[in-house]
């Protein structure tokens, strides 16, 4: 299959991006596997191989394989569990939120809370908001990302989101999206372009204002 078969198969899976077209170099052919093709990020590469798999490469060493891939632009993103993409890219491998995950984050960051151990409550998830249109995009988000769906409480004056799941509060806390009451942790390492919009906009619809990643409030770690 030549490369502009490829590139149709990327662009009819998934209406966007596109396959970056690289020229063969001496040292692939010292890999084990025999691919198909090679996307060259210097340190890491990716070879497509016959039976449809990509496989990530670094210094020529079998890192991974992946089923599914998106090109983009200078990278290729490959899908991880929890809302979670691979970015390879020129300036090397990073995992970043999905845009999905990143408004899911900005939504707790706002007016969420994790609950560890107070009150015997244990991997405790909550949300907050007077909104029942914000209260179930919270819900809608939650449950793409971690396959779950948080119950709706009444509360004075408010709705309460909240679920007790230890693989999802562990990984939030991980993230580090709740550092503490009223404080939080924007995970800008984990942020795209996209991503950061999606951050901020999680944040900003139940704040009500909308700050840029430069001019964020107090008490943010």
């Amino acid at each position: 299959m030549g490369w502009g078969s490829l590139r149709e198969q990327f662009r009819s899976r998934f209406n966007k991006g596109d396959y970056i077209d690289t020229e063969e170099k001496e040292e692939w052919l010292n890999c084990e596997q025999a691919y198909k093709q090679i996307i060259d990020f210097g340190e890491y590469k990716v070879g497509k191989t016959e039976n449809e798999e990509y496989e990530l490469l670094k210094d020529n060493t079998l890192v991974s394989a992946f089923s599914e891939a998106l090109m983009e632009e200078g990278r290729i993103l490959f899908p991880l569990s929890h809302g979670m993409l691979l970015e390879i890219s020129e300036s090397g491998a990073r995992k970043i939120l999905t845009p999905e995950k990143a408004e899911l984050c900005g939504l707790i960051a706002a007016e969420g809370s994790l609950y560890p151990y107070e009150r015997k409550v244990h991997n405790q998830i909550f949300f907050h908001s007077a909104d029942m249109e914000i209260i179930e995009r919270h819900i809608e988000l939650f449950k793409k990302v971690y396959g779950v769906t948080p119950h709706i409480y009444q509360g004075k004056g408010e709705f309460i989101a909240g679920i007790k799941n230890k693989e999802a509060y562990y990984d939030l806390r991980e993230i580090g999206v709740k550092t503490g009451p009223y404080r939080y942790h924007v995970p800008i390492e984990h942020l795209d372009e996209k991503g950061s919009k999606a951050y901020l906009k999680g944040f900003s619809q139940e704040t009500g204002v909308l700050y840029n990643m430069g001019n964020m409030p107090l008490n943010f770690e």
